[in-house]
């Protein structure tokens, strides 16, 4: 409905007046709101002054609409065309970041479609299959890689896409040289692959392995002992060898009454702080000695080593080696270092001693022999210089002979003359020998002789030589007045048990000759060695009693030729020559 109307306006305008035009909406005789375009032109009089307006409105509703109809239907197709260019942009960037993502993982990623047509493949994919991407994109599989159809990873991806399923697999493949860990995801479209280089963990699992085979070998060897435990001290399992060397069962293990902290002594226990610190640092401890308490409540030496597992470096595989032997070893060279020493320092006495025994007697027999040919004695006194004379002769003599027998012993060039020789008399005959000397200190000689100790089959010079030196020797350390007693009995062939072993030649019918006497005994450092060559309590050069430290070291050798049993000194002042 079109509609005009004309209107007058009469006021003057401030400035020269012009025409002017408006659209509104305008409220119609029936209450409809209407678009209406207004317009109004100046009116002058004749003398050109301005008399006003004359106006009128034109009904434009139906323009208005169809305006805004088209500018509806614009906005709408821009909205479209940007909605589109956004969702293409957002597509872009969605398989953008897909892209990187496909790019930036450390596996090879491939898709097929549903014939086996390469439609991407990342860098990670290129590098493994050795082609690059232009030769791969489009092109199928077999017509690539021919041998891979041949291959269980063809089966595997046939049978994922065919069931609609994830197969998630590992294969070793011989043309690569490598193993690889193989992922398919089945779709509508076709096929993806993810496939990771597993080589370096298969080979660090091969060799783990390798190395748990060989530790348990090594354990099952018992070579040294084995635990697998923690730093706080639990044994989760251990092999036999460290089970004998703690003193436990594989029943105490498995009650867990097993527990290495507290079968360590207190002492050691810093030495495990320390180690156990060291391997936290480095993955291993320094082998270190310590002592275990074993199950009988005794002490076992051992030498331990350690390592922690990497997993937060708790648990760990002790390796412990059983010291005992070693220590053992290690104090007898001690002590056959400390004897080696004290028969070294015995020869060097023995020379000074020898020499001293030798210079004495000399000294005096050379002295009287140069006072005779100088100088004319008394008859008294010539006596009394050959009987010195003749004393010393016989002491040098007795000690070279001595000497003599040493040497022969020692060579193995002493032989025996053995005949039947009567004990008791042999015995009597060595006391007056020495009865000048058992007078000289006012000795009491008390005899106890078994009238049946009978004969026996031996040397008699020996015999009697064994006699005499235990008789001179008591005689020379008792003082005077003292007593000195000799017993000679006849033993059936009973030993002490420690003297079977070395007195295996023992005849039904034995012989013990035990002297006695009043002196001042033995000290109990130096019983040990009182049957040693050269041993001598006193060694010094200024000792009150002469001698070379050798008649009770031939008592025992000429004893045990005679397959008797050792001689040894059963308590101070006392000793023994055991079984004629």
């Amino acid at each position: 409905m079109t509609c005009q109307n004309l209107w007058i306006f009469t006021k003057k305008p401030s400035k020269l007046a012009a025409s002017i035009g408006v659209e509104c909406r305008l409220r119609r005789y029936d209450g409809e709101y209407r678009w209406v375009l207004g317009t109004g032109v100046p009116r002058y009089r004749p003398d050109r002054t301005f008399a006003g307006y004359i106006g009128s409105y034109i009904d434009i509703s139906d323009r208005k609409q169809a305006e805004q109809e088209r500018a509806a239907a614009l906005s709408r197709e821009q909205a479209a065309r940007l909605q589109a260019e956004e969702t293409a942009k957002a597509l872009q960037l969605a398989n953008d970041q897909i892209t990187n993502i496909l790019e930036s993982i450390t596996d090879a990623f491939i898709a097929v479609d549903l014939n086996w047509q390469y439609t991407y493949v990342n860098h990670q994919a290129i590098e493994l299959l050795g082609r690059p991407k232009a030769e791969l994109i489009g092109k199928k599989i077999w017509d690539i890689f021919p041998w891979a159809v041949d291959l269980p990873f063809y089966q595997m991806a046939c049978k994922a896409l065919a069931e609609k399923v994830t197969i998630e697999y590992e294969e070793f493949i011989p043309l690569w040289n490598k193993w690889l860990k193989m992922r398919f995801y089945p779709s509508d479209s076709g096929l993806s692959g993810y496939i990771q280089d597993v080589t370096d963990r298969k080979q660090t699992e091969a060799a783990l392995q390798a190395s748990e085979e060989k530790l348990r070998m090594l354990a099952e060897a018992n070579l040294i002992g084995i635990i697998f435990g923690d730093v706080n001290g639990s044994i989760i399992e251990a092999n036999d060898e460290f089970l004998r060397i703690v003193g436990y069962t594989r029943e105490h293990l498995q009650r867990g009454e097993l527990n290495w902290i507290d079968i360590t002594p207190p002492e050691y226990r810093p030495l495990d702080k320390k180690g156990i610190a060291e391997a936290q640092a480095t993955g291993a401890c320094t082998p270190y000695e310590k002592e275990f308490w074993r199950k009988d409540g005794s002490r076992i030496p051992v030498l331990i080593g350690y390592v922690l597992l990497p997993h937060k470096r708790q648990e760990s595989v002790a390796f412990i080696l059983d010291l005992t032997v070693g220590k053992q070893l290690e104090r007898e060279l001690q002590d056959r270092a400390q004897e080696l020493a004290r028969a070294n320092r015995i020869k060097d006495e023995f020379l000074g001693t020898l020499s001293h025994e030798l210079r004495t007697p000399l000294n005096s027999m050379l002295g009287w022999a140069q006072l005779l040919r100088n100088r004319k004695f008394d008859e008294k006194t010539t006596v009394r210089a050959l009987e010195t004379i003749d004393r010393n002769t016989r002491s040098l003599a007795t000690l070279i002979e001595d000497l003599l027998d040493v040497s022969q012993i020692i060579t193995g060039k002493l032989s025996l003359n053995l005949r039947w020789v009567d004990v008791v008399s042999t015995v009597e005959a060595a006391i007056d020998t020495l009865a000048p000397a058992i007078a000289a200190k006012n000795i009491e000689m008390v005899t106890d002789f078994d009238p049946n100790a009978g004969r026996i089959f031996a040397d008699s010079g020996r015999l009697q030589q064994v006699a005499w030196n235990l008789l001179s020797n008591a005689i020379k350390f008792t003082p005077n007045g003292g007593q000195v007693k000799v017993e000679v009995r006849k033993m059936q062939g009973t030993l002490a048990p420690e003297e079977s072993a070395c007195c295996k030649n023992l005849s039904p019918a034995s012989v013990e000759i035990e002297v006695s006497d009043t002196g001042q005994g033995i000290s109990e450092e130096f019983l040990p060695h009182v049957f040693e060559r050269f041993s001598q309590a006193d060694s010094s050069t200024r000792r009150s009693y002469n001698g070379l430290g050798l008649g009770l070291a031939l008592v025992r050798h000429f004893v045990e030729m005679h397959g008797g049993g050792r001689c040894k000194p059963n308590r101070p002042g006392r000793e023994k020559g055991r079984g004629f």
